[in-house]
């Protein structure tokens, strides 16, 4: 008999910049032989793959103001 485990799904929405998503891209680009040395790697990658592969909504221009 299986024991199986349900856990409860979370949907988690994040405002990041256009330069975040290129630095990602750069991340996996240049990570391809990365090997997770622990769980909580494992867990980072898929959030990042998730970042990087889910569709964006356009959120407009950021302003910055500088004093």
């Amino acid at each position: 008999m299986k024991n199986i485990i349900k856990y409860k799904m979370k949907s988690v929405t994040i405002s990041i910049g256009d330069y975040d998503f290129e630095v990602l891209d750069q991340i996996f680009e240049k990570e391809k032989d990365f090997k997770p040395k622990d769980p909580r790697d494992e867990l980072i990658i898929k959030i990042l793959e998730q970042v990087r592969d889910n569709p964006k909504i356009d959120l407009g221009t950021d302003q910055i103001v500088n004093d």
